[in-house]
């Protein structure tokens, strides 16, 4: 996302957890000595968009790559009549019992019962 098309306050947070502000950000993607190269145009599953009150749009969709399946989401809003993100969520699922992680227990309560 380029500077013109994020909030002054803009918000991200990437998979690992880290919580950038649009400064933050900006100085990351400039701190790259080169582009990662030509890379395949992921497939968006599971998409989802809201829209609420014709300035603010939510969208969340998934994504399959090599390190599994992530989760995203953006907020765009009407920022002085111009769609600008202002928050975007990055996050990779817990594992199921069923593939051996340590997600759900099967409905039981806190303690296991």
């Amino acid at each position: 996302m380029g500077d013109k098309l994020t909030t002054a306050d803009f918000i991200g947070v990437d998979a690992t957890g880290r919580v950038e502000t649009k400064t933050q950000r900006a100085a990351r993607i400039q701190a790259r000595a080169t582009p990662p190269g030509p890379l395949a145009q992921p497939q968006r599953l599971n998409e989802h968009t809201l829209t609420y009150n014709n300035d603010t749009v939510i969208f969340f969709w998934q994504q399959t790559n090599a390190q599994g399946t992530q989760n995203f989401s953006e907020t765009w809003v009407k920022d002085n009549g111009q769609w600008k993100c202002a928050q975007s969520h990055q996050s990779v699922p817990p594992q199921t019992a069923a593939d051996g992680g340590g997600g759900r227990e099967g409905g039981r309560g806190r303690g296991g019962n």
